[in-house]
């Protein structure tokens, strides 16, 4: 509902419910982004892809952190991983990135 802080609150609660859950750190992860909380975002998808390495998402979007942090290697790294798992636009991402750098 446009509220990413409110949205951390919840998400810190489902994580006190269910830890084990990466959809919550992946979720938590997209409000810390809208609230410019880079590093909370980058840590959140770290443990969704820990969690659960069969879902793009976390990828996809941790990618998108890391290109903000102009860390254009592990970004492309993430895109390539959701493009094997069958993310059309972790595809478009990578090809992206890999035509800039050549």
């Amino acid at each position: 509902a446009g509220r990413p802080d409110k949205a951390v609150s919840d998400f810190n609660n489902a994580a006190a419910l269910k830890p084990s859950w990466y959809a919550i750190y992946n979720n938590r992860g997209l409000a810390y982004d809208r609230l410019n909380l880079i590093d909370k975002a980058l840590s959140d998808y770290d443990v969704a892809v820990v969690l659960n390495q069969n879902d793009p998402s976390p990828y996809r979007n941790r990618g998108f952190v890391n290109m903000k942090l102009n860390q254009a290697g592990r970004a492309m790294a993430d895109f390539e991983r959701g493009c094997l798992l069958g993310d059309g636009f972790s595809c478009a991402m990578s090809q992206t990135l890999r035509t800039a750098v050549h």
